[in-house]
């Protein structure tokens, strides 16, 4: 992408730059990261036992 294709660069501390389009298609992807990460988890999954839980079952058996 040519400097003329876009509406302003940002410099970062070494010299290197990224333009405004970058940067919002990061900030898109990091929302979406967090998004996912604030869902709760599906009904199949509240349940799942504690390691401490498994591991005594398992001994059980071993």
């Amino acid at each position: 992408m040519e400097e003329n294709e876009v509406d302003f660069l940002i410099e970062g501390p070494q010299g290197n730059y990224i333009c405004d389009r970058c940067v919002e298609g990061c900030y898109s992807l990091l929302k979406e990261y967090k998004e996912d990460e604030e869902k709760p988890l599906p009904k199949e999954l509240e349940f799942l036992p504690t390691p401490q839980r498994i591991k005594e079952i398992l001994d059980q058996y071993v």
